[in-house]
């Protein structure tokens, strides 16, 4: 689903929206871990919520993966959360990341 506002830079076409949970910590630094997310290229959308543990975001496919993010998030001191259901939709998540990554920089051969 597309996002009515998209960030300069930002390909509609590869916007995907993700919602992870996380495991948090009473000392958790919303406001920073939003702000070191938005400041990463092909980021739209962040926001956080505290009370529930998810973290609800939409990205450029072809600029930015969930690894990337996840290693941002693991830099301000929270996790992905571990269970069944997260690692699933977790590793969903990496095969359509790279999927749209490889639709974004193939070149098309028959279509000149």
């Amino acid at each position: 689903m597309m996002a009515k506002y998209l960030r300069p830079g930002i390909n509609g076409i590869f916007l995907l929206s993700r919602s992870l949970r996380f495991i948090g910590s009473e000392s958790l630094d919303s406001e920073l871990i939003v702000t070191r997310i938005e400041d990463m290229p092909g980021i739209n959308t962040v926001s956080l919520d505290k009370d529930q543990l998810v973290l609800h975001l939409s990205y450029d496919a072809s600029q930015l993966s969930i690894n990337e993010i996840d290693e941002v998030i693991e830099k301000c001191g929270i996790r992905f959360s571990r269970d069944w259901w997260t690692r699933v939709i977790k590793n969903w998540y990496q095969f359509t990341d790279s999927n749209s990554k490889s639709n974004a920089n193939h070149r098309s051969g028959c279509c000149k």
